[in-house]
């Protein structure tokens, strides 16, 4: 049995990846829910009827 070794991905180069934001030029929001669960969606919901811009 032949049994190989290879460099461990930490010690591998990492190449540069674009960064591109999800927001539209410009848009403006009061809070930005990271998560989508029920907990997320439910802080979400709960803002947006106090009159708060949601991003979810």
């Amino acid at each position: 049995m032949l049994l190989r070794c290879s460099d461990p991905i930490w010690q591998k180069p990492r190449t540069a990846t674009a960064f591109h934001s999800l927001f539209p030029a410009g848009q403006c929001v009061d809070v930005v829910i990271v998560g989508g669960g029920i907990l997320g969606l439910s802080t979400a919901l709960h803002a947006a009827r106090l009159g708060l811009a949601v991003q979810v």
